[in-house]
């Protein structure tokens, strides 16, 4: 049986067309999607007392021309993110390189699979082959084993994944451990508001993204920007994840990658 959380991806269509920028609402949906989705990991525990709160940040579907500028820009503020990485959008020695150069500064790359593309419909041989081929191809390049994993396009079907995410680590059989990664916030910046023909469009759309979020932000919170070769949406991200990292900071909030 496939599994997609349609109530909660209707709920989410409503909120973004009726309050387009309200993280609060989202934010208040936490738990449903956790009873909905069990074995996936949607935020963090909260820092210990005293400890500065933490907001962990994750970048889907890079590589590409412009990562190097988004590496640029997370050490202007000293964050780190989790990258989920589509192998297939590795072509170069660029692309390898900037990889080896995430890892190097304490970024840590995720297996987001070989491509861009729902892999709820694949059996569980063909889900389990393309999960072990992502991650062999990300610890050749950055001598590093992922150990977390993120559906494309968040498409879920529990009954082909389960398996193959349990033989390879990703979930614990006990459920005591989740390194299968959704997320606190929808991610706004990956639908077409942001890849119109207007730049001033899609700036204004990935500045409302980042500050819906912004506003919402609480410690331990998952949030979701997006790389890769769609190249309008990825220079909308580096307009959104300036304005995301500078709230942050401005709020007292850690950026990190998620912990191995």
């Amino acid at each position: 049986m496939r599994f997609v959380p349609m109530v909660i991806a209707s709920i989410y269509l409503a909120l973004i067309l009726a309050v387009a920028g309200c993280g609060h609402a989202q934010r208040g949906l936490l738990p449903m999607a956790e009873r909905q989705e069990a074995l996936g990991l949607f935020r963090m525990p909260p820092s210990a007392p005293g400890e500065q709160p933490t907001v962990y940040l994750t970048i889907d579907d890079g590589p590409s021309t412009h990562t190097d500028e988004m590496l640029e820009l997370l050490g202007a503020y000293g964050a780190t993110a989790t990258f989920f990485v589509h192998t297939d959008h590795i072509l170069t020695e660029r692309d390898r390189a900037v990889l080896r150069e995430a890892v190097a500064n304490g970024h840590r790359l995720g297996n987001h699979l070989p491509a861009d593309e729902r892999a709820d419909s694949l059996s569980p041989e063909a889900f389990l082959a393309d999960l072990t081929r992502a991650q062999s191809e990300l610890e050749t390049i950055a001598g590093v084993r992922p150990v977390l994993f993120r559906p494309p396009h968040g498409a879920i079907n529990a009954a082909a994944m389960s398996p193959a995410l349990l033989a390879e680590g990703y979930i614990a059989a006990d459920g005591s451990e989740r390194r299968y990664v959704l997320a606190s916030f929808i991610p706004w910046d990956a639908g077409g508001a942001t890849e119109t023909t207007l730049r001033a469009m899609n700036n204004a759309a990935g500045a409302r993204y980042a500050d819906g979020m912004s506003e919402a932000l609480f410690d331990g919170a998952i949030v979701v920007f997006h790389d890769g070769p769609r190249e309008v949406r990825t220079q909308t991200t580096l307009v959104s994840l300036r304005r995301f990292l500078k709230a942050a900071d401005r709020k007292g909030f850690a950026v990190k990658a998620l912990p191995q």
